[in-house]
């Protein structure tokens, strides 16, 4: 077991255009998750879910202009479990006049046992799934104006269940990199290409109803799983098409 992971992946950008992206509010819901950032007053806040408690406070504890951004939480991942203190790196380098290497280090687990365990392993899979998102946000809409939407529900069932039940309903089950899909069944409209498939995670480049990036993960979190489908929509009229799709999603996943 260990108390840190890391991931990275190579993303088009000088550490200068990338800076903004990993150290701002609107740069960072632009890929990951709704996000405030207020450097002069070293606060970091992330709203993972629509509920008033569905939000994580940091304190900024490293702003290294190009170079290095990291901040610090303190977090239970469930109810009446042992309160964690985390630290989160993003580190930015150059490899060539084109690309930089966007490295995500997490470290504070809590104590050895499966909990820290799964946490670990959660957290390496949720930042490798984040990280695919800015890759193709750089890759193919860059500077377009962003908004997204999230679909987040809870279960109680294994992770393999509840992964399977998710991309089932989503008409995804047996989608490999590089096909040609819709969401089938009773799920708003959706439809692109498969970019990148894990164990409980699936990344697809969006073209249908817009352009953008979907993010489709299940999580562990403690004593209950997580169901997410993150839409990233890149475009002039990006927010308001989230208006108009978020209440669909929303119904669509409060029906799992």
């Amino acid at each position: 077991m260990t108390d840190r992971v890391e991931v990275s992946a190579e993303v088009v950008g000088t550490p200068e255009e990338l800076w903004p992206l990993l150290t701002s509010g609107p740069g960072i819901s632009a890929w990951f998750m709704p996000a405030e950032v207020d450097a002069e007053a070293g606060t970091v806040r992330h709203r993972f879910g629509p509920g008033d408690d569905e939000v994580s406070d940091g304190t900024i504890v490293a702003y290294e202009p190009a170079h290095r951004f990291a901040y610090a939480e303190e977090w239970a991942p469930s109810e009446g479990a042992e309160v964690i203190a985390s630290t989160t790196e993003f580190l930015i380098e150059a490899v060539s006049g084109a690309t930089s290497l966007v490295r995500i280090v997490s470290s504070g687990f809590g104590t050895a046992g499966p909990d820290a365990q799964r946490q670990a392993e959660s957290t390496a899979a949720g930042w490798t799934q984040a990280l695919r998102v800015l890759t193709l946000y750089r890759s193919h809409f860059p500077g377009r104006p962003s908004a997204s939407l999230r679909a987040w529900g809870h279960s109680t069932r294994p992770i393999v269940e509840v992964w399977s039940a998710l991309v089932d309903d989503l008409g995804l089950t047996g989608a490999a990199v590089g096909d040609r899909v819709r969401a089938g069944g009773d799920a708003p409209p959706l439809a692109g290409q498969v970019t990148a498939v894990a164990d409980t995670g699936m990344t697809l480049l969006v073209d249908e109803p817009a352009g953008g990036v979907a993010s489709v993960i299940a999580a562990d979190f403690g004593d209950r799983r997580g169901m997410v489908v993150d839409i990233f929509w890149y475009a002039d009229d990006a927010a308001d098409l989230v208006a108009e799709q978020a209440p669909a999603w929303e119904k669509w996943m409060s029906a799992r």
